[in-house]
């Protein structure tokens, strides 16, 4: 839960980083003529790779939140089977392998069905919410 919150965060400062370089290149692009003849185009084109820096160091701060969650799904299964048979075991009972096998087996289908559409629901949830609040302040911005 603590990273689909940090992962909406990431998301609102990516799409905030990216609508401002959008926004400078579609002004240098409809000002081109004026800005090749000022001899601006260096300080622009400077300005536009520090936009683009700055989007890329949120979608790298997200990605690294989501390489997080992938790894979890690999190292859950291990967690959860030391744990339940450290659990079983310090309860007094004797482990073998008629007992490992099954569990095993059932954390790994647990792991196939439910960790990895849980970790890509918690993915994409914070997206979705994101981008639905950017689309209804478009939606509701007054017509000129």
């Amino acid at each position: 839960l603590f990273n689909s919150t940090l992962l909406a965060s990431f998301r609102a400062g990516t799409a905030k980083a990216t609508d401002a370089r959008v926004s400078l290149t579609t002004q240098v692009l409809s000002g081109m003529l004026s800005i090749k003849a000022a001899g601006w185009e260096t300080p622009f084109s400077k300005k536009i790779a520090e936009l683009r820096g700055a989007e890329a160091s949120w979608i790298l701060k997200s990605q690294f939140v989501k390489a997080f969650n992938l790894g979890m799904y690999f190292v859950a299964p291990i967690m959860a089977s030391f744990v339940l048979f450290t659990v079983y075991s310090k309860s007094g009972n004797t482990l073998t392998v008629d007992i490992i096998y099954p569990n095993i087996a059932l954390l790994m289908v647990l792991r196939q069905s439910l960790g990895k559409k849980l970790s890509k629901g918690l993915e994409t949830i914070p997206e979705l919410h994101i981008g639905t609040q950017r689309i209804m302040g478009f939606l509701e911005c007054e017509e000129d």
